[in-house]
């Protein structure tokens, strides 16, 4: 589990210790620390700038002759990215800023391309260790301030522990687990991040069954209406990129960020694609067929559990989403799912399948059986924040402990 320092600190205070001081008190109590890394470490000079105009380059079609401008200083530079236009806000890497290199970071200078003097480079997310992509350089927010160092909006470079949790430790894979256990540790508090209190069921829900008991405890969904897709912001990237996970558009970052945070796995159906619109949980039949979201048909037994709609199986269960409700750029209702299915189930279901995900990871070791209603919950809020959604009707089923709902592990 790979834990950004600032989003640790977030849960749980620990800024009076130094990194080395931290790392050797998590490594002597059981939180055993492989490695610390820090992506962008020695990067500098990075200033957020707005793109005044551009025009084909003279003397290669390739590239473009780009001005760009902090509000007040214009520069020229050269750059071979198509994906801006005027009035886009952009990293530019000014002449003697340092970027992150294989070998190490090496800095910059003025140089001619094609016979036209560039002064530095706009940057994409890889250049800058912020993500995967390189297809084009970073776009950032309408509304980011002109003229300042990128690395007073995103912590560039900062240290990121990674944490080899063990098999039994399923507790552990999250932020907020790590925290909890470092807040035990030092016998400091632990916060959660704010959330509201999950709302019982209503009317327009989407009903759920389950009639797989021993295979899935608790069930939660909730519909997030008038969800506009977008790229997530940088911050959310940053961090998924900081934990390993590829950043994919934002109603599935959301997702991805709320089980690295909280530690409970979710999934996101396209509710207009959902049939009935109804959800079942059941085991499924031996040589049933379905086809998971990596485009691949995969035969099932009867120790699998999927869940499935009024048609078909849209889901196998903990383990990876099906293709036929897959949220797509026209998504405009989304359906969350938040769930806690048995262990061993989940675990012999993806071994059989070669089938290892984040989600199926977490299921296999054990997830706080009290999360699905929070994180369900947390995912729902940060979209209506993110991209003006509008949260819509709940639903549960399970079998809570003792007549009082699943218990939490704080």
């Amino acid at each position: 589990m790979k834990v950004p320092l600032s989003w640790l600190q977030q849960h749980v205070d620990v800024s009076d210790m130094t990194l080395d001081e931290l790392v050797d008190v998590m490594s002597l109590n059981g939180l055993e620390v492989e490695e610390v890394h820090a992506p962008g470490a020695g990067t500098s000079g990075i200033v957020t700038k707005q793109v005044v105009s551009w025009e084909p380059h003279p003397d290669a079609d390739k590239l473009r002759v780009v001005q760009v401008t902090d509000g007040s200083t214009q520069t020229e530079l050269v750059c071979g990215a198509r994906n801006f236009d005027v009035g886009d806000v952009v990293a530019h890497a000014e002449v003697g800023a340092t970027i992150p290199g294989e070998d190490g970071p090496f800095e910059l200078s003025a140089r001619k391309l094609r016979g036209v003097l560039s002064n530095g480079m706009l940057c994409s997310s890889r250049e800058l260790q912020l993500g995967e992509d390189s297809d084009g350089i970073m776009l950032l927010a309408a509304d980011t301030p002109l003229g300042v160092d990128l690395q007073t909006l995103l912590p560039v470079g900062e240290p990121v522990i990674e944490v080899a949790v063990l098999s039994d430790r399923g507790d552990q894979q999250s932020v907020h687990g790590i925290a909890r256990e470092l807040g035990a540790i030092l016998d400091r508090p632990v916060a959660l991040p704010e959330i509201a209190a999950f709302p019982a069921p209503s009317d327009g829900g989407v009903p759920v069954t389950i009639d797989a008991a021993d295979g899935c405890s608790w069930f939660t969904t909730r519909v997030v209406e008038g969800v506009t897709h977008q790229p997530s912001p940088w911050w959310m990237r940053q961090r998924l990129a900081q934990c390993g996970v590829r950043s994919i558009d934002l109603v599935v970052d959301v997702t991805n960020y709320v089980m690295l945070e909280l530690g409970q796995p979710l999934h996101a159906f396209d509710l207009d694609r959902i049939t009935g619109p109804s959800l079942r949980v059941r085991w499924a039949a031996d040589g049933e067929t379905m086809t998971t979201l990596d485009d691949k048909q995969r035969t099932l037994t009867a120790g699998d559990l999927v869940i499935e709609d009024a048609e078909q199986v849209v889901s196998l269960a903990g383990v990876m989403g099906g293709q036929t409700s897959e949220v797509e750029p026209s998504t405009a209702r989304v359906l969350l799912e938040g769930a806690v299915w048995d262990p061993q189930t989940i675990r012999d279901t993806a071994s059989r399948l070669n089938l290892p995900s984040e989600a199926s990871l977490r299921f296999a070791r054990r997830v706080d059986p009290a999360a699905a209603d929070r994180a369900v919950q947390r995912a729902a809020e940060l979209l209506a924040k993110l991209s003006g959604a509008q949260l819509g009707a709940t639903s549960v089923a399970g079998a809570p402990a003792a007549g009082t709902g699943p218990v939490s592990l704080g």
